[in-house]
């Protein structure tokens, strides 16, 4: 038997509440289950910052852990 599943758009390219930024997000993202809830980390390409995006059992929230991190696809400057 096939498993099914679902996706949602979490944050980026809207103004929504609880924290999303009207932004290019979602390269590199990671996740993991904490206490069964997801948490989800990614970057922001357009303020450079890492996100992060929870589920606190009501309501996706959203917080920036970083801002200014290097694009990971460019190298540093010599």
């Amino acid at each position: 038997m096939a498993a099914t599943g679902t996706s949602e758009t979490l944050d980026g390219h809207q103004d929504g509440p609880h924290g999303q930024v009207e932004s290019n997000v979602g390269r590199y993202s990671s996740v993991l289950l904490y206490n069964g809830r997801p948490h989800v980390f990614y970057w922001d390409q357009n303020s450079g910052g890492l996100r992060h995006a929870y589920d606190n059992g009501q309501f996706w929230a959203f917080e920036t852990l970083d801002r200014q991190l290097a694009d990971p696809d460019i190298p540093p400057p010599a």
